[in-house]
């Protein structure tokens, strides 16, 4: 869970902010940008790649493995149509 330091001018009624079981969206005007200070403090996270409609899910290492399987395994397969 994200733990913000966050400052809010006194009495902003225009920034609103919506919470959802993991992650939450806060809206500000940029009008208010300056008047700001939000210092996010996150303990751990994770960024997966995918697509929800193939239920696909990819992190970080599995990039990296796909990566280095075409350059190292694919690419050199097909380098002699190339030339």
């Amino acid at each position: 869970m994200v733990k913000w330091d966050t400052f809010i001018p006194f009495g902003a009624k225009d920034i609103k902010l919506t919470e959802f079981d993991d992650h939450a969206v806060m809206r500000i005007p940029l009008s208010r940008k300056g008047q700001m200070a939000l210092n996010p403090r996150v303990p751990e996270f994770k960024v997966l790649f995918g697509d929800l409609y193939w239920k696909i899910e990819c992190d970080f290492l599995g990039i990296e493995a796909i990566y280095e399987f075409v350059t190292n395994n694919v690419i050199p397969r097909f380098a002699r149509f190339f030339k």
